[in-house]
């Protein structure tokens, strides 16, 4: 099945900021030193189980000198278990625009949660009643991103 989740991340970024190349989607293609370094950070989305496979990716694009930013199911239960240099904590829908901002004017920092950005003001997703994002204005995902004759079938979210 299609990486729907990082299909959808990458329809988050703003197009006239950043230049998302593609998704390395790690079951299907191997990733490449030359993909890391033609990159000016590295995003992963990972569960606890591919920690290991992670590190990897995270200790290569150190290598090249490539910033990481780290999120997803394994990261948001274990964001201290990341050595990445970012690390988002919840879901994308509402961190990813506050840290996006401070990539853009340098001033990042290595932890983003969702009670941050919330008790900072910064988001632009209205919440449900639990605090929760409410997912139903979560953009198309990019599916231009991804080689869809590798799949059998595409997951929707």
């Amino acid at each position: 099945m299609t990486p729907t989740g990082a299909a959808t991340v990458a329809s988050m970024f703003p197009e006239e900021d950043f230049e998302v190349q593609r998704i390395i989607d790690l079951n299907v293609e191997e990733l490449t030193d030359e993909q890391i370094r033609n990159a000016d950070l590295v995003g992963l989305s990972s569960m606890k189980i591919q920690e290991d496979s992670r590190d990897k990716i995270i200790e290569r694009a150190h290598f090249h000198g490539v910033p990481v930013l780290d999120g997803g199911p394994g990261p948001s239960s274990y964001p201290e278990n990341s050595e990445a240099d970012f690390v988002v904590k919840g879901e994308a829908e509402l961190i990813l625009p506050a840290f996006l901002e401070d990539f853009k004017s340098g001033n990042v920092r290595h932890f983003y949660t969702e009670e941050e950005v919330i008790a900072e003001g910064r988001f632009d997703i209205p919440l449900l009643r639990n605090g929760k994002p409410d997912l139903s204005s979560t953009p198309i995902p990019r599916w231009d991103l991804l080689n869809l004759d590798d799949y059998n079938s595409v997951g929707i979210q």
